[in-house]
């Protein structure tokens, strides 16, 4: 068995690392596209560039390598059940859970540096590519602006602009609709830049006209010769500087300080708002329902203040367990391909559109979980580990097929 054990791995090795390479080209490229962008049209240094491509792989490489191991489990089984390798050896005696055992020993390495890798490597080098987009952004403002739409990324105001020369900031044929005055600002050409690491724009215009509707009816147009507005952008497209760090530039030590520290502040916020409602109640008893105005806007206030801090340890909780359960998947998807690819008799198209369907239901149910868990309408637990659970069942299906001498049903 020995010798099985080591033609196994010797058969098991190469495909893992083609299907590893070639899985994270596939998925770097929409990603190496940008980057060609940024260095040949934006203009963006070279130096800036390399930095966020070699920073970008590791997270990657995280969600590649379960792939790369069921891409390779069903090559590896399919191939050998195809010449009659696996009936050979069942035939022996020796079951499928045995014949597995040398795979399931590297993936068990695999596993644990992948946790480690998901725990210490990415979030740092996640922090990395922030820090330099934000260093891109400020260099080259006019990068997030597009030309020949519609934006509506800042709260308040629509946005158009006819073109923009990206390298020198530079943007023409503007319109601003400024939503809460319905005043609408346009100008033949200006200047973008930014400020607080992106979290303002500021646009310099140049010979243009401001439309104000008046309260009275009709409407006011003012025309200037250079006129500077100041835009705050979404929050979730602001970017930060110093040590500000994001959920997914966290280590577990990190996720696990900042849940406790949340846990505080919704304990203290919890005692501020049983302090208002008995507020609310004796103002009620001696001035009547007219005292209760002010009371109630303060309370929506706390009850928003706890949704959003409640949210926010979810957030914190979905990020440690992803990084435990996306490399567990690794186990998961070995214990699915060997029987499948026992099943099937081969590895070749049918094994990988076998693959692509069950990495699609995988992320399908990750990403989803992520989200119901990130608006606090799944416990992170279980929303995490949901795609391995449902992925197990369906393994332990097709390995009992395949442990109990049954064909493919």
């Amino acid at each position: 068995m020995i010798t099985t054990d080591r033609q196994l791995l010797k058969d098991y090795l190469p495909p893992f690392l083609f299907s590893l390479f070639a899985l994270t080209f596939i998925l770097f490229l929409q990603q190496l596209f940008k980057l060609i962008d940024l260095l040949v049209s934006k203009g963006v240094g070279l130096d800036l560039v390399s930095g966020v491509f070699i920073n970008s792989l590791p997270f990657i490489i995280s969600s590649t390598v379960p792939m790369a191991i069921l891409v390779a489990t069903l090559m590896t089984f399919g191939r050998m059940a195809q010449d009659n390798e696996m009936v050979v050896i069942f035939t022996s005696g020796v079951r499928i859970g045995r014949l597995i055992l040398p795979i399931l020993i590297i993936n068990l390495f695999i596993t644990i540096g992948l946790i480690i890798f998901n725990n210490l490597v990415v979030p740092e080098a996640n922090h990395r590519v922030r820090r330099l987009m934000v260093e891109i952004l400020r260099k080259r403002p006019a990068i997030k602006l597009r030309s020949g739409v519609f934006i509506d990324e800042f709260p308040g105001y629509t946005i158009y602009i006819g073109s923009i020369d990206t390298r020198a900031a530079k943007i023409h044929h503007l319109t601003i609709y400024e939503k809460s005055s319905r005043t609408i600002i346009t100008a033949p050409e200006g200047i973008a830049r930014t400020t607080d690491g992106g979290a303002t724009y500021i646009f310099d215009l140049s010979n243009g006209e401001m439309h104000e509707p008046l309260p009275q009816g009709g409407y006011r147009r003012v025309r200037f010769e250079s006129q500077r507005l100041i835009i705050k952008a979404k929050e979730e497209h602001r970017s930060h500087r110093g040590k500000y760090r994001g959920d997914r530039e966290m280590t577990i030590g990190m996720l696990d300080k900042a849940i406790r520290r949340e846990k505080k502040n919704l304990t203290t916020t919890r005692s501020e708002l049983i302090g208002t409602m008995t507020t609310a109640i004796d103002r009620y008893l001696q001035y009547g329902p007219g005292a209760l105005n002010f009371i109630t806007t303060k309370v929506k206030s706390q009850l928003r203040k706890l949704r959003f801090i409640k949210k926010k340890i979810a957030r914190y909780k979905v990020e440690i367990e992803k990084k435990i359960a996306i490399p567990f998947a690794a186990i998961i998807f070995l214990f699915l391909g060997a029987p499948l690819g026992y099943l099937v008799r081969r590895g070749g198209v049918l094994g990988g559109i076998l693959a692509i369907g069950f990495f699609s239901l995988y992320y399908i149910l990750l990403i989803s979980g992520e989200e119901l868990a990130d608006r606090a309408l799944l416990p992170p637990e279980l929303a995490i580990w949901l795609p391995n659970i449902v992925l197990g069942i369906i393994a332990t299906h097709f390995y009992l097929l395949v442990d109990r001498g049954r064909g493919l049903l």
